[in-house]
């Protein structure tokens, strides 16, 4: 039962939290989300890192040089979480966004265009989800 337990790096104190998200593909799921924002606020905003392991490729000519098998780091998903429910992934788009928060839709979209915001920058959706909780 891993409900609960918080694990706290100490080389860049990153925040590792266990919790039950949606996943698209795979339904209710548990598992470790960095937390981007606070933990005591009615929304929140985690993020889950992805590293993908890539297969070892021997030359194809002998003008080429063998690549070794190595990890790499891909795109991180965005989850939110709203009132402490299961957490879900974040929409790609403005609207999708602005969706989740019927009551202030157009506040947000307001928000979103007056300060530039891509959904696609951790930063960006930090300030976003900062905005969100103040209203």
């Amino acid at each position: 039962n891993m409900k609960g337990v918080v694990i706290t790096m100490l080389n860049d104190d990153t925040i590792f939290t266990s919790l039950n998200y949606i996943d698209g593909d795979n339904g209710l799921k548990t598992g470790y989300l960095v937390s981007l924002t606070e933990s005591n606020i009615k929304v929140k905003l985690f993020s889950k890192k992805q590293i993908k392991h890539f297969k070892a490729k021997p030359a194809k000519t002998s003008y080429d040089n063998d690549k070794p098998a190595e990890f790499k780091s891909i795109n991180d998903i965005y989850f939110v979480s709203i009132n402490n429910a299961y957490a879900r992934e974040l929409p790609k788009n403005k609207k999708g966004i602005a969706k989740l928060f019927p009551n202030n839709s157009k506040d947000i979209l307001n928000f979103i265009k007056k300060n530039k915001i891509k959904t696609s920058r951790e930063a960006d959706l930090i300030n976003l989800i900062n905005y969100i909780n103040s209203i």
